[in-house]
């Protein structure tokens, strides 16, 4: 809550608005104070998702999922529907590192196989560990049989791209995989 004084009004803004809520009231009391005369705006302020506050001059998308209010910035388009973030990792089961890893196989600097880890003793194989972001590859269908990304893992990379692009680590491979690529161009 603030409050302003000028020589003849005093404003008091407040900000409120259910827990978690998306849309935030803001009421402003302006009280005139020659004649203590009041008067009361309430507007009503939309966040993101993001928590950014969504200015009246910009896009706004809502979910299709969850309906919660996304900006420019954070919505993801998939095929004419509009996602938030929160919901795109929840429907490809994305994290960081598994967007790594269809960056990797889409290289072909990894391949499927790399995904496990088979122990052998004298020959016989006593223990197959599989890596969770293999599990997720398998469960979710990013593979196709032969191995390269299917067009659900196609759109996964999508996502990733969308999700953690700006990451500086995520960054810094792709601009490792970009400088592998140009070299191998030039053999």
């Amino acid at each position: 809550m603030t409050d302003e004084h000028t020589d003849f009004t005093k404003t008091t803004v407040r900000t409120f608005g259910p827990r978690g809520s998306p849309v935030f009231e803001q009421e402003e009391k302006t009280t005139d104070l020659d004649d203590l005369t009041e008067r009361v705006e309430q507007t009503a302020v939309p966040f993101c998702t993001c928590g950014a506050p969504i200015s009246g001059s910009g896009d706004v998308y809502r979910c299709c999922d969850c309906e919660l209010i996304c900006c420019t910035r954070c919505e993801i388009r998939l095929s004419r529907q509009h996602v938030c973030p929160l919901c795109a990792r929840r429907r490809f089961d994305m994290d960081k590192r598994t967007f790594l890893t269809l960056v990797f196989l889409q290289h072909e600097t990894m391949t499927f196989a790399d995904l496990f880890d088979v122990t052998t003793q004298a020959g016989e194989i006593t223990a197959v560990d599989i890596d969770a972001v293999a599990n997720t590859v398998v469960k979710q269908g990013y593979l196709a049989d032969d191995g390269t990304l299917s067009d659900r893992g196609r759109e996964a990379l999508h996502v990733g791209h969308q999700l953690y692009g700006a990451d500086t680590d995520v960054q810094s491979v792709l601009d490792q995989l970009r400088v592998k690529a140009v070299a191998e161009q030039k053999r």
